[in-house]
């Protein structure tokens, strides 16, 4: 998957995916590949939400994936960001059935 050299800045969390390099509250932070694209993925599409599906495709193309890789792989993005934003603001929205957005204001 190809980044631009966009970088994402929201709270005490800093994203450049040329780096595949995400830094919250100045330390770095290590999130496996896939998350990773998948939450680069989710911001480059922050307009709207990303069904699973589409998530899916992009993410693991033509693999065959666990029905929870997605809802694991959202998690451990989570796990990452945490202490990014205060805890009662959202960073990705969960869309029961549908699929995600990411949410959270880009700086």
């Amino acid at each position: 998957m190809p980044f631009s050299d966009a970088s994402w800045r929201f709270g005490e969390c800093l994203v450049r995916p040329a780096c595949r390099d995400i830094v919250v509250s100045g330390q770095s932070r290590h999130l496996q590949p896939r998350p990773f694209d998948l939450l680069v993925h989710l911001i480059e599409h922050r307009d709207r939400v990303v069904s699973a599906d589409e998530l899916l495709d992009v993410v693991w193309g033509e693999q065959d994936v666990q029905p929870g890789a997605l809802a694991m792989a959202i998690a451990r993005i989570r796990a990452v960001l945490q202490g990014a934003l205060p805890p009662s603001v959202e960073i990705i929205r969960t869309y029961h059935r549908v699929g995600y957005r990411f949410v959270a204001a880009l700086e």
